[in-house]
C-alpha cells in the first residue's frame, strides 16, 4: 500500500506486522514535530477511531492511505467538535433506545447500543490522551475543561454499569441506565462542550 504523510509517499507491505511497525516508527518521528495523527483516509474513506485496528482488519484490500496530521490546537478542536456531534446524536437517540430495552431489543437496537458504547469509549480515550499529556491547560479554559472532565468520569462509570448489566442480561437495567444516568450526563456534556468550543484560549 502507499501511505501519504508529511509531504511524502511511503510504501508499506500489506501485512499486519508491517503496518504495526510503520505506525510505531511514525509515532517516534512525530514526537519531534509536535504534530498528532487526527485521522486517516483509507481508499477515500475517512477513519477517525482506532485506525490502526481498521487497517489491520482490512489489510488485504487496502491500496492507498492518507494520514491527516494536526497541530495541538487543531487536534483538540477537532476532537471536541467530534464529541459535540456525537453527544447531540446520542441524546436524540437515547429515548427510543431505552424504550426498546424495556421491551424486546431488536438486532438494530443492539447495533445502535454497540455504536453508543464505542462513542462513549472514544470520548473517554481522547479525554485521557489530552489530560495525560497536560495539553488542556495550554489551549482551553480551565473551568470549562474541569466540568467536561467531571462528566467524562461519570460516563466512564456508566460504561462499567452497562457492562455489568450486559453480563447479567438485564435489559431493563440497561434501559434505566440509558434513561436516568447516561442521557442527563450527555445533555450536560453538550453544554460543557459548547463552552469549550467557544472559550478556547489562544496561544
Amino acid at each position: 500500500m502507499k501511505i501519504s504523510v508529511l509531504d511524502r509517499i511511503d510504501t508499506c507491505p500489506n501485512s499486519i506486522r508491517d503496518i504495526e511497525l510503520y505506525f510505531e516508527k511514525l509515532a517516534q518521528e512525530l514526537e519531534a514535530t509536535q504534530l498528532l495523527i487526527g485521522h486517516v483516509i483509507v481508499d477515500g474513506q475517512p477513519v477517525y477511531e482506532e485506525f490502526v485496528e481498521y487497517l489491520k482488519e482490512n489489510i488485504d484490500g487496502i491500496n492507498e492511505v492518507e494520514i491527516v496530521l494536526y497541530n495541538l490546537q487543531q487536534y483538540i478542536s477537532e476532537t471536541l467538535a467530534s464529541a459535540a456531534q456525537y453527544t447531540e446524536k446520542a441524546v436524540n437517540e437515547l429515548g427510543n433506545m431505552a424504550k426498546e430495552f424495556y421491551q424486546i431489543p431488536s438486532r438494530e437496537t443492539w447495533n445502535n447500543f454497540s455504536d453508543l458504547l464505542e462513542g462513549m469509549q472514544w470520548i473517554i480515550e481522547t479525554f485521557v490522551i489530552i489530560e495525560k499529556n497536560g495539553w488542556a491547560g495550554e489551549v482551553l479554559d480551565y473551568q470549562a475543561w474541569n466540568e467536561y472532565a467531571r462528566l467524562v468520569l461519570h460516563i466512564q462509570e456508566h460504561v462499567k454499569d452497562l457492562n455489568q448489566a450486559l453480563q447479567s442480561a438485564d435489559t431493563t437495567l440497561i434501559g434505566d441506565i440509558l434513561s436516568y444516568d447516561i442521557k442527563p450526563d450527555l445533555q450536560n456534556m453538550q453544554e460543557a462542550l459548547e463552552k469549550l468550543l467557544t472559550s478556547k484560549v489562544d496561544n
